[in-house]
């Protein structure tokens, strides 16, 4: 075998090598991934349900002001989400594919109020 031959071999081994060297970080890159997505998933599951878990737990009784504020603040959220939900609705459905920046929406304000209402913050 020539020597222009035996490099060639042993550049397609390096290479073949290094492929399933590459592979091998990619899924294991992929996996540590996906195991901190999940951890970082239950910790802010753990983190919403907080309040409810204080709440549930508490031998106090709750000051009616604030239960009464809020409810408001709840009551207050839903609407406006649903109203943008269904203003982003009806764009979607004259301009399907298009990203929707007109009403509610395009204020941003959505997020807030869902914060609020789901936090009651």
């Amino acid at each position: 075998m020539e020597p222009s031959q035996q490099c060639q071999d042993a550049v397609s081994t390096n290479c073949m090598i290094l492929s399933s060297s590459l592979r091998y970080l990619l899924i294991v890159l992929f996996i540590i991934n996906l195991v901190g997505f999940w951890i970082i998933s239950a910790l802010w599951g753990v983190l919403c349900a907080l309040p409810h878990y204080i709440g549930a737990t508490s031998t106090a009784d709750g000051s009616h002001s604030a239960v009464s504020m809020g409810s408001a603040m709840y009551v207050v959220g839903l609407v406006v989400e649903t109203l943008a939900d269904y203003q982003k609705w009806q764009f979607k459905s004259k301009n399907p594919g298009k990203f929707c920046d007109v009403g509610l929406v395009s204020l941003m304000c959505v997020y807030l109020v869902f914060l609020i209402a789901k936090f009651e913050i």
